[in-house]
């Protein structure tokens, strides 16, 4: 994706880098379905490729408003889509040089000023967090239902025997090896992707996966996404 910086950026180490990061990603689409937020929106704007659309016209000095900054914030910095790309675009840093200059050029509102502060600290701080979610798990009970709805109940779900994950396919953390075509990606060690996929079926490594996290959640915590 080219992109033609602003002349604010135009000739500057931030400009040049936005130049280089654009460019790795070629539309393919792959980083839809790994991204949660495409998956429950149905937005391009809230998938990968539809933020970095944003960006690129953030770094070519295109118009920005609340709603450029909602799509960009939305993004959970998961960077599921990052081992789903073939192209190894630096997603993580897309986004964030696109909020940078969002921030540069829009005010955020004082609410949502004081609210990202507040949750900085508590999120920040893992004894401030426990303590408001005990209090949340205690009041919610005693809240009407419709602000129950807005606050479901706090547990932990997991996949495997689990019959509520098994419902909500979404909630089972899956992995898969995707290979790439070497004529179009002669960069690509065809030989050692091959052998890293081998290995990665092997039934050792198939059982350390499985049993990774077990003792400290009684549940894997990654399932294969095909058998």
């Amino acid at each position: 994706m080219y992109a033609k910086p602003s002349p604010s950026l135009e000739n500057t180490p931030r400009g040049r880098e936005a130049q280089e990061l654009l460019r790795s990603c070629v539309h393919c689409g792959f980083c839809l379905p790994a991204c949660p937020t495409y998956r429950v929106e149905g937005n391009e704007l809230d998938s990968p490729r539809g933020r970095i659309y944003l960006v690129k016209q953030l770094v070519e000095g295109g118009p920005v408003g609340e709603s450029t900054l909602l799509h960009l914030d939305r993004c959970l910095t998961c960077r599921a889509c990052e081992s789903a790309c073939p192209s190894g675009v630096q997603y993580g840093r897309i986004v964030d040089l696109g909020r940078e200059l969002a921030g540069e050029r829009i005010a955020r509102p004082m609410a949502d000023r004081v609210l990202r502060v507040a949750m900085t600290e508590a999120l920040s701080r893992r004894p401030l967090f426990e303590f408001m979610l005990r209090i949340g798990r205690w009041a919610r009970p005693l809240l009407p239902t419709t602000l129950q709805a807005k606050l479901p109940e706090l547990r932990v779900i997991f996949g495997g025997d689990n019959p509520q994950a098994n419902k909500d396919p979404e909630l089972i953390n899956r992995y898969a090896v995707i290979p790439v075509d070497p004529a179009a990606h002669p960069g690509v060690n065809a030989a050692l992707a091959e052998r890293f996929a081998t290995w990665l079926r092997s039934p050792e490594i198939q059982q350390r996966i499985k049993q990774f996290g077990v003792s400290q959640f009684g549940q894997p915590l990654f399932y294969p996404a095909a058998r």
